[in-house]
């Protein structure tokens, strides 16, 4: 997974192709993630920028689904998810947006991707000066082949057979 910031909109008369430096804030509860330069008051992600994150090496391992966690939502803030196929745009499809009530709040949703939809697109919204940050994405190995388990299996029945041999053999010594 790469995660890459950009102004919104993206300024393409750039050398760097619009993209932005990211910012990891630590500051305890509730003010712990990965937010954006472009932010000079507190590096968050706000309505005007955004964070792309590309989950298309993930996808292509089969992994699909994940839980990903938005932190430093204040009362008034909201967050927007959107999903798309490139980097550099905020994404136009499975759109979500959400917020909190309180100070400090933490929200984590479950997001699934395809190959058309592995590039997501968080930013910032609402009237409390609209900044967030990413706390985390978790995601689940898939699932092992059947090939993979039909070896595990067979390596488990050998040693289960050998042990047996072995507890025969000593019964037949002792008469």
């Amino acid at each position: 997974m790469t995660a890459t910031g950009f102004l919104n909109p993206v300024s393409v008369n750039t050398t760097n192709g619009g993209s932005e430096n990211l910012y990891v804030k630590s500051l305890g509860t509730g003010e712990k993630g990965l937010g954006t330069v472009i932010d000079v008051h507190d590096h968050e992600i706000t309505a005007v920028d955004y964070v792309n994150f590309d989950l298309s090496n993930l996808f292509a391992n089969g992994i699909t689904t994940g839980q990903l966690t938005i932190e430093s939502l204040q009362t008034g803030e909201n967050f927007s998810l959107c999903q798309g196929a490139v980097v550099g745009a905020f994404g136009t499809t499975n759109c979500q947006s959400g917020g909190a009530g309180s100070p400090n709040a933490t929200k984590t949703i479950t997001i699934t991707w395809g190959a058309n939809t592995d590039i997501l697109g968080i930013q910032g919204s609402g009237v409390a000066g609209a900044d967030v940050l990413v706390d985390g994405l978790t995601i689940q190995s898939p699932a092992p082949e059947p090939a993979s388990v039909l070896l595990f299996g067979t390596g488990i029945a050998s040693f289960i057979v050998k042990g047996r041999h072995r507890k025969d053999k000593k019964q037949t010594a002792k008469v």
